[in-house]
Parts: structure tokens; C-alpha cells; sequence
């Protein structure tokens, strides 16, 4: 116990998770996609922009998911998946909107949604 406290406190196992995201395999030359993944609710549907081969913007166009659950998961979730430009942890309490939007994001730079 001891031992793990020390690690968070130093930010020794900062680099373990960090190497622990997965990685966005992006099939598609520079433009927006757009890709559609299953939320709590329905259908949540984004625009994603890759530029330089790097998701560059991801816009959620359309979700029928709660909003006061959804939204807030939304607003989190997207930066940090720019940031990591893989999948993040899920935003707690929306666990299907948060799989939803990885979904979707996958789908849109798999280049099969079409553009």
C-alpha cells in the first residue's frame, strides 16, 4: 500500500498509464468523416477532422442520449480524445454515451462511413 501511495504521490506510474491508451488507427487522408456509434438513448453521430494524420476536431452532430448525462460527458470526453488521439476513460455516468462516442469516432477515421 505504502508503495503504490509513493508512485501516485511522485507520478511514477504516470508513464504506464499513459502508454496504456489505445491509439485511434486512422485510415483516412486529411478531411472530415463523419461516423455513427450506439449511445444510451440512440444514435450519436460525429464529425471528425484529421489533418496531418492526427484527429485534428471532433464534432458530435446529432446524440438521443440525456442530455444533463450526455452533454457534460460530451464536453470532457472530446478534448481529452484530442489530446490522447486514442480512447480515454469513460466519463462516469455515461458509460454508453462515452462508448457511443469512441464508436463513432472509430468508425468515422475507418473511412467505411464515408465522408
Amino acid at each position: 500500500l505504502f508503495e503504490a501511495v509513493e508512485k501516485a504521490v511522485s507520478g511514477e506510474g504516470a508513464s504506464e498509464a499513459a502508454a496504456e491508451v489505445e491509439s485511434f488507427d486512422i485510415k483516412v487522408s486529411d478531411g472530415t468523416y463523419r461516423g455513427v456509434g450506439k449511445g444510451f438513448g440512440g444514435d450519436l453521430v460525429v464529425d471528425v477532422t484529421v489533418a496531418g494524420g492526427k484527429i485534428t476536431d471532433i464534432a458530435v452532430v446529432e446524440h438521443a442520449d440525456t442530455p444533463f448525462l450526455a452533454d457534460p460527458a460530451i464536453d470532457t470526453l472530446v478534448p481529452a480524445i484530442l489530446d490522447a488521439q486514442g480512447i480515454v476513460d469513460v466519463y462516469s455516468g455515461a458509460t454508453m454515451t462515452s462508448k457511443g462516442l469512441f464508436e463513432a469516432v472509430e468508425k468515422a477515421i475507418s473511412g467505411e462511413e464515408g465522408q
